[in-house]
């Protein structure tokens, strides 16, 4: 699979629809890249790391399990 940063937005919707990555997944890997940019890009005032991750968990979980309609 190709990095997520190399993806386009609806290539990643994509994976999550298809459960080859986790909603927990991408946020995950997403935050960790703007911690990583951020000091030098100052792009982010503040960022709500625990919320954001609390909020991939619930749509991973909301989701219906394999095998069921989506």
């Amino acid at each position: 699979m190709n990095e997520l940063g190399d993806l386009s937005a609806v290539e990643i919707s994509r994976l999550v629809r298809r459960r080859d990555v986790s909603s927990e997944e991408a946020t995950r890997f997403f935050l960790e890249r703007t911690h990583r940019s951020n000091p030098g890009l100052a792009a982010f005032a503040s960022i709500t790391e625990a919320l954001a991750i609390r909020m991939a968990r619930r749509i991973d979980a909301a989701r219906p399990t394999r095998g069921r309609a989506a």
